[in-house]
C-alpha cells in the first residue's frame, strides 16, 4: 500500500505545480481530470481462486509442527500468504504446496512439500535450476525450493543473491504496463509484478501516472478523502478511485470494519501475540480471539511451548507437535 501512498504524493505534486497551466480560456481555474487515462484503460481480471482459509490455516499449524517455517504467530503465516504470497502473483505456487502439506502424514512429508533441503545461513546465495527458484529462508535457517512455473513465472537470481519468481527479464526503457490485472515493472533487471486483482483492484493509468493497482469503482477521490464504512463494508481511496472491501470475508482475520478499515473483531487478544497452549490443544490469537486447534483431531502431537533453539525457529510460542505415528 506504500505505493499507493506514494503515487498520491505525487499527484498532489503534479497538481500544484500544473496549478497555474490548468485554466479556462477566460482565466478560470479548472479542476484536473484524473479520469483513467484512454490509452491505458483499467485492466480488469478475475480475482484468483485462493486456497480456502481452513485449509490454509491447517497447513500453517501442521507444517509449524514438523518445526517447517515455524512463526511465533499462526497469524504471521496467515499474512505472510495473503500480503506476500498472493499480492506477488504466487498464489498457485503456494496453494500447491500448502494443500501437499495437508495431505502428507509426517514431517518428512511435509518437508518434501516445501522443497525443503540443507541448513545454510545469511550468506548462502540463491540459485535457479531451470525455473525453479533455491534459496535460504533465514526463518529457520533452511533451504527451500519454489517451482516459479507453477504460476507461470520465471526464476531470476539479483544482484545481493536472491533467486526469485518473475515475470521475465527488463532493460532500461521498460515501461510499466498492466497485463490481465497484474502491475508489471522492471526492478533489478527483472519484471516484478502486483497481483491487483487479487485484492479486488484493477490495474490502470489514472492521469499522468504510470499503470498500477487503483480502486475497482469510476468513483474519484483525492487526498481529502476520508476513509468510511458502508455496513461492514471498508471504502477507501487506491490510486485516486474508491475501493470497497467486505471484511466479512477476511476470515480468521480483521473482520469488522471500523473508521472505513476492516480491524479485529474481537478484543481478546492483539495482532502479533505468539501462539500458547491451553492443556494439549494450541491457541492462536486470530481476528482479535483466541482460537482453539485440537492438534489431536489433526492427527497431531499435543501443544508444547516452544524452546529457544536459535536460528529464529522456536523462539517463542507454541505448536503443536509431529503428527503422530503407528508402528
Amino acid at each position: 500500500m506504500k505505493r499507493f501512498a506514494l503515487a498520491q504524493t505525487l499527484l498532489a505534486a503534479l497538481v500544484s505545480s500544473l496549478a497555474l497551466g490548468a485554466c479556462s480560456d477566460d482565466g478560470a481555474a479548472t479542476t484536473p481530470d484524473l479520469a483513467v487515462a484512454k490509452d491505458g484503460g483499467a485492466d480488469a481480471a478475475p480475482a484468483p481462486a485462493l486456497l480456502a482459509p481452513k485449509e490454509l490455516l491447517d497447513a500453517c499449524v501442521r507444517a509449524s509442527a514438523c518445526k517447517i517455517k515455524q512463526y511465533p504467530s499462526i497469524s504471521d503465516c496467515l499474512s505472510a500468504y495473503y500480503e506476500l504470497y498472493v499480492d506477488r502473483g504466487q498464489t498457485l505456487i503456494y496453494d500447491k504446496i500448502f494443500r501437499c502439506v495437508n495431505e502428507a502424514t509426517d514431517c518428512d512429508g511435509i518437508a518434501a512439500c516445501y522443497g525443503r533441503r540443507q541448513t545454510c545461513d545469511k550468506s548462502t546465495a540463491g540459485t535457479c535450476e531451470g525455473d525453479v527458484a533455491v534459496s535460504c529462508d533465514l526463518l529457520d535457517n533452511r533451504i527451500y525450493t519454489l517451482n516459479c512455473a507453477d504460476a507461470n513465472l520465471s526464476c531470476r537470481t539479483r544482484v545481493g543473491g536472491d533467486a526469485v519468481c518473475v515475470a521475465g527479464d527488463c532493460a532500461a526503457g521498460f515501461e510499466t504496463k498492466c497485463v490481465d490485472g497484474v502491475q508489471q515493472t522492471c526492478g533489478g533487471n527483472t519484471i516484478e509484478i502486483e497481483d491487483c486483482a487479487s485484492r479486488g483492484l484493477l490495474c490502470g493509468k489514472v492521469w499522468y501516472l504510470e499503470p498500477q493497482c487503483r480502486g475497482e469503482t469510476e468513483i474519484k477521490c483525492t487526498e481529502e478523502f476520508k476513509p468510511r464504512c458502508e455496513g461492514n463494508k471498508a471504502v477507501s481511496c487506491v490510486a485516486f478511485r474508491e475501493h470497497v472491501e467486505d471484511c466479512s470475508k477476511r476470515t480468521y482475520r480483521e473482520t469488522q470494519c471500523v473508521n472505513g478499515a476492516c480491524k479485529a473483531k474481537g478484543t481478546g487478544c492483539t495482532l502479533g501475540e505468539v501462539n500458547r497452549c491451553k492443556g494439549d490443544k494450541l491457541e492462536a490469537c486470530l481476528d482479535g480471539e483466541w482460537l482453539e486447534i485440537d492438534c489431536g483431531a489433526m492427527g497431531l502431537g499435543v501443544c508444547k511451548v516452544n524452546s529457544a533453539t536459535g536460528g529464529g525457529q522456536g523462539a517463542k510460542g507454541a505448536n503443536c507437535t509431529p503428527p503422530k505415528t503407528t508402528n
